[in-house]
């Protein structure tokens, strides 16, 4: 029995019980209860509100005491500032008082007019001589006297009267503003007043600094205000303020005092000091916020450190009665957990004995720690492995003693076993998954994971079953395989079969065409050849279609010349369309991309069948070729649209157009023809390029496919290779070795193109003859040539001694087997082109960089003119030419039967030769057959069914040629 998994893991991965976790806590602790800090928490928050409380009470007063200093000396200030602003107005009094003592009919207003500064100072002077009568200065009328005239008046002449009177304020009738009179007295000749603008006794005022809320003012000595900045909010008359006394006097001085304006309510510290020499008072009053405003400052620092204090000092007490707490939760758990823990050491041990793989837990050591019952059948090592914590070594020994290992038989050094299986460094170092094979057949899948101690968890899994079965579905496999190969391979040798006798039942029609015949002979002879090519297209549809369903299609990724392709088809197919008084046009859009990444030949396929359907089902109109450029999910596309105007397709037959063998109506395959695999083949075309396929029509009025593919900018490599091609110098000096005048004249006009000078020698001889006359940079050397071939050419220039013995030398060949490069190399040539010639090919051989291969050779399923290669050869050679070339492949090929009937040598140097013309001139149907002519020699056979399918092929090409040179040249 294993023990019980009773250990818990830390956060540092160090095993201890709960109950040393509990003692561990509990040594920690500093002081016996958390209500002991709870109460020093308390003293230590009272005792900083307490110092917060004197603090401020402190600051309060000291601020206060300022204040009141200020506003004191402010105030004593003021009313000095006021007792001169009254003393000069009183000098004019006293200077009007003695002028009418000297001289009692004194002119008032003559004086006033001679002495405009004192009239500065004053707005009016008048002389009351009787409670009844005044004068003024500014109109000498004699008028009754104002009310506060009279007042003056009464006090001026009274027993007790002071030297100085100054009047309540009052509001001037002409002005609006506020004036009082300031008056003194003439003895019995009454009194002289002088009428003073209220406000400008407070010019000084004006200047102090009291604050925002600050207030400087002038009273009568009955309390009346008689000036205030600010300017009391009410209009202007007899007012007074009055003061609010606060519950704080200020002992400092009895002049001051705190109180709340009844005006504003607002409350200041106020100090009043009487203006000498004048019945009035000034007041200086401080709003108590203003003054305070650092003190509440300070206040709220105060507040706010007590706050945190006091949150400290209650977290401080918080902590430690949590911890107690816990501690006393995590003591009464203590029992309750470690029950748990034992349950779970059973509920685990139970899990692991019941599941259906084995577990293995190693430590760092690699030694043993847990293995559940499962692995102890699988591993079949003793029960006490677990309990002697067996290492791996002694487990391995173990099982190669008891003979486990299908590799490793008894009496194998573990060492080994190690060393295969676990790099020799133990189970850390071992693969992630490995099957092992036991003796007893028995297949074990063993994944090793790393654990975070260190050590590795292992689990083992019986696969026997699983492998039998995949054994059995790989077996399966292999041989469905095997019967698509079959079924592919069968149908390939059928068509070829079926291929080589047709082709010479059309040659000998051919032939026999050219007999003089009569009209019937000529007609039976016409349906023959008719016959022979509908079944012939039949057998190529099938075979393109097997490869296709056998996967067997291999898309290319190389840069084309989008245009080229579609005009190359209408160019070659308008000869056809002519006979039938049809018009093939082709348009595409100005955004339309000019370069693109693909297929061509794919591509130049599916347009290849559309347009032949087209032209099969139209017998009178047009057909348009359209490529646009649309957006697609992916990106843009190239969008191709074949439309005609033939004979439509109906709604309920167009969702079996692209079914392989099938057709939409029986009556069209009576008509027209086909084994309705045609559009089949284009929809695995266009899928393969991951595109999609759709049709429009309408019955009666034509159709139109459409095609979409994904367009593929040319890469930055692909752009720099081109124009690392077109910027290769010219005027180089070329000798073409070639003993075929086809190739010769292709080669030349090729190499001309590309600006250099090019010098033909038609074999071994003739090419040593020109080396030795002049320096050459490049030679192109046919391989298979008579009397000597190139190998020997190459070597015998190498071994000359003159300044050619080191020229570069590109071998030419259609071979392009591995032996002849070797060969090639071996016999001191630096290069090797697959022919057929191309500006491609031959420029890479010119630069030194890889030659592009050769087009991928065919079955004979190819059409009768590889319509890319005819478009590049009309681009790069003219029409002129090709005309030309089209004549002499005639030509050559008329010779074809004299060099047959000749001897094996003469008939294999005439196929060799046709081969090679028909391969540079893209006549693949030609090559194929040529290549089957061959064959029927080599073998012995009678040649003449091969034969006449090669020239009829041949012929027929050669009329194609010509015919896209005279459209081309139209």
């Amino acid at each position: 029995m294993r023990p019980l998994l009773t250990e818990v893991v830390t956060s540092d991965d160090r095993p201890h019980t709960a109950r040393a976790e509990f003692e561990s806590i509990r040594s920690k602790r500093l002081l016996p209860t958390w209500k002991l800090f709870a109460g020093f928490a308390g003293l230590l928050i009272g005792f900083a509100w307490t110092w917060v409380g004197y603090v401020s009470t402190r600051d309060y007063t000291r601020s206060i005491e300022s204040a009141q200093k200020s506003a004191d000396n402010l105030s004593l200030a003021f009313a000095q500032q006021v007792a001169l602003r009254v003393e000069l107005v009183d000098r004019i009094l006293l200077e009007i008082a003695s002028r009418l003592g000297e001289d009692p009919a004194f002119d008032l207003g003559r004086w006033t007019a001679r002495n405009p500064a004192a009239m500065d100072r004053v707005l009016d002077l008048v002389v009351i001589a009787s409670g009844s009568s005044a004068r003024a200065s500014s109109d000498q009328e004699e008028r009754r006297p104002s009310a506060e005239e009279g007042e003056l008046f009464r006090i001026l002449t009274a027993p007790d009267a002071p030297g100085l009177a100054v009047s309540r304020r009052s509001v001037d009738r002409a002005t609006g503003r506020g004036i009082v009179r300031v008056g003194r007295a003439l003895g019995q000749a009454g009194i002289v007043a002088a009428v003073v603008e209220a406000d400008t006794l407070l010019s000084h005022g004006s200047r102090i600094d009291v604050g925002t809320k600050g207030i400087v003012s002038i009273s009568a000595g009955d309390g009346t205000l008689t000036a205030r900045l600010p300017a009391p909010r009410m209009p202007q008359g007899l007012l007074s303020e009055t003061w609010l006394a606060s519950s704080r006097t200020l002992s400092a001085s009895e002049r001051c005092s705190i109180g709340r304006s009844s005006l504003d309510g607002i409350a200041r510290i106020v100090c009043t000091h009487e203006v000498p020499n004048a019945p009035l008072a000034a007041t200086v009053a401080l709003a108590m916020d203003e003054t305070s405003a650092d003190f509440a400052a300070s206040r709220r620092n105060y507040y706010v450190w007590a706050l945190f204090f006091s949150f400290g000092a209650a977290a401080f007490a918080l902590h430690f009665f949590f911890r107690e707490k816990r501690m006393e939760q995590f003591a009464r758990a203590l029992a309750d957990s470690e029950g748990h823990l034992r349950e779970q050491g059973i509920a685990l041990t139970t899990t692991l004995d019941s599941v259906a793989e084995g577990i293995a837990l190693f430590g760092p050591d690699d030694r043993l720690k847990l293995l559940n019952r499962r692995g102890y059948d699988l591993l079949a090592i003793p029960r006490t492995a677990e309990e002697e914590q067996w290492h791996l070594i002694q487990i391995l020994e173990w099982q190669i003693a008891q003979g486990h290992f299908e590799e490793f038989p008894p009496g194998t050094p573990v060492q080994r076993l190690i060393d295969e299986q676990y790099g020799g460094l133990g189970l850390k170092h071992s693969l992630p998954v490995f099957a092992r094979h036991r003796a007893d057949g028995c297949v074990l899948e063993i994944r090793t994971y790393p654990s975070k101690d260190g050590g590795t968890t292992r689990t083992y899994t019986d696969v026997t079953e699983r492998e039998r079965t995949a054994r059995a579905l790989e077996t399966a496999k292999e041989a469905a395989e095997a019967g698509n190969r079959a079924k592919t391979e069968f149908v390939a040798t059928m068509s070829h079969e079926i291929r080589t006798p047709l082709n010479g039942v059309l040659g000998m029609a051919s032939l026999l065409s050219d007999t003089p015949l009569d009209d019937r002979q000529r007609h039976y002879v016409g349906t023959i050849r008719r016959c022979g090519d509908a079944l012939l297209s039949i057998v190529d549809d099938i075979l393109d279609f097997s490869k296709l369903e056998a996967g067997r299609i291999d898309l290319e990724h190389i840069p084309f010349e989008t245009s080229e392709v579609a005009r190359s088809v209408s160019d070659i197919l308008e000869p056809k369309a002519a006979e039938k008084g049809l018009a093939i046009t082709y348009s595409e859009d100005v955004d339309f991309p000019k370069r693109s990444c693909g297929d061509p030949n794919r591509l130049r396929q599916v347009l290849w069948n559309l347009v032949g359907n087209a032209l099969k089902f139209t017998d009178e109109g047009w057909i348009s070729i359209e490529a646009t450029v649309v957006k697609g999910p992916d990106g843009p596309r190239l969008r191709y649209s074949v439309s005609d105007t033939g004979i439509g397709i109906p709604e309920e037959a167009r969702h079996r157009l692209f079914r392989q063998f099938e057709q939409t109506d029986p009556s069209v395959s009576r008509r027209f023809g086909g084994t309705g695999l045609g559009l089949a083949i284009v929809r695995r075309i266009v899928e393969a390029f991951g595109g999609e396929l759709g049709v429009v029509s309408e019955t009666g009025k034509g159709s139109t496919f459409w095609f979409e593919i994904p367009h593929v900018e040319p890469s930055s490599s692909d752009q720099e290779a081109a124009q690392a091609e077109d910027a290769l110098p010219a005027g180089r000096r070329i000798l073409v070795v070639e003993d075929n005048g086809i190739n010769q004249e292709v080669a030349h006009a090729l190499l001309t193109k590309l600006g250099h000078d090019v010098v033909l020698a038609s074999g071994g001889p003739e090419a040593l003859e020109r080396i030795r006359e002049g320096r050459f940079d490049l030679v192109l050397m046919d391989l298979n040539m008579p009397l000597m071939d190139g190998y020997e050419t190459a070597r015998a220039i190498r071994e000359s001694a003159g300044e050619n013995a080191e020229v570069p030398i590109v071998a030419t060949t259609a071979d392009a087997s591995l032996e002849a490069r070797e060969r090639c190399l071996a016999a001191g040539m630096q290069g090797f082109v697959s022919k057929p010639f191309d500006i491609a090919r031959l420029k890479a051989a010119l630069s030194g960089g890889e030659v592009p291969p050769p087009p991928a050779a065919t079955d004979g399923d190819a059409p009768l003119v590889d319509a890319g290669r005819l478009a590049e050869l009309r681009d790069q050679l003219g029409a002129k030419l090709l005309a030309h070339l089209a004549e002499e492949f005639a030509a050559e090929a008329s010779e074809l039967p004299a060099g047959v009937a000749g001897t094996a040598e003469e008939m294999a140097r005439s196929v060799h030769n046709l081969r090679g013309s028909a391969a540079n001139l893209g006549l693949v149907r030609t090559v194929a057959l040529c290549d089957d002519l061959k064959a029927v020699i080599e073998a012995g056979a009678d040649p003449a069914e091969a034969l006449a399918a090669t020239l009829a092929a041949a012929r027929e090409s050669a009329g194609v040629l010509a015919a896209s040179a005279l459209a081309e040249a139209a």
